[in-house]
């Protein structure tokens, strides 16, 4: 089966994701749903994830696992507050963490801390169950990746400041039309949607004005 939209259950607005939106899982299922693109946590100090969940999961034996990965092929899984160690049977080797049992919604909280300076990581939640019962398995909502900036956003000359300087420095990266390294990048995009262009000049403009 394959992660998907539903209606069936959410914790806010009218859709979650879940495993197995067309009811419960199956028997010897193994199924993930993982972010596409890299995600830089190096500008954030004590960055952390958060979501909401509720879960259907044999006991014991079947588990739904929530992991990070530098490369994209090698995974670790992650201890939040709602999860437990595996129980070395089933599908559940004790050296990892997971959701298992039933739970109503509740909102999870993931320290990512000592993945702090990390430039390109990757997430994903993996279901993986045995032969036995089943059940109608792990939904989420509301999944964000959050921290405390530990820049100055468009601060281009590392000094802590903006000011004209700046914002000719950044002029002067868009006009070269280059590739950004991953510094300039993370400062460059003042107004926080991916993207360097005038509309980043703009919010810089503004931001030394208002001060």
């Amino acid at each position: 089966y394959a992660w998907g939209l539903t209606a069936a259950s959410s914790y806010s607005g009218d859709h979650s994701i879940t495993d197995s939106p067309q009811g419960y899982y199956a028997n010897n299922d193994v199924s993930a749903i993982a972010t596409v693109n890299p995600i830089n946590l190096s500008g954030l100090d004590n960055p952390f994830v958060n979501f909401a969940a509720k879960w259907d999961i044999e006991n014991n034996y079947d588990f739904v696992r929530f992991e990070i990965s530098t490369d994209g092929m090698h995974w670790t899984s992650l201890e939040g507050m709602y999860t437990e160690t595996g129980a070395g049977q089933g599908t559940q080797d004790t050296d990892d963490h997971g959701y298992d049992g039933i739970s109503d919604w509740v909102e999870e909280f993931i320290d990512l801390s000592s993945y702090t300076d990390e430039t390109s990581v990757y997430f994903q939640f993996i279901l993986t169950a045995d032969s036995g019962v089943t059940g109608d398995g792990f939904y989420f909502d509301d999944f964000t990746i959050q921290g405390y900036l530990n820049y100055v956003p468009g601060d281009l000359m590392q000094d802590g400041e903006l000011d004209i300087f700046d914002v000719l420095a950044l002029v002067e990266l868009i006009l070269a039309a280059g590739s950004l390294n991953e510094y300039q990048q993370l400062r460059a995009d003042v107004n926080f949607d991916g993207i360097i262009n005038l509309d980043d000049v703009l919010a810089m403009v503004d931001i030394i004005l208002s001060n």
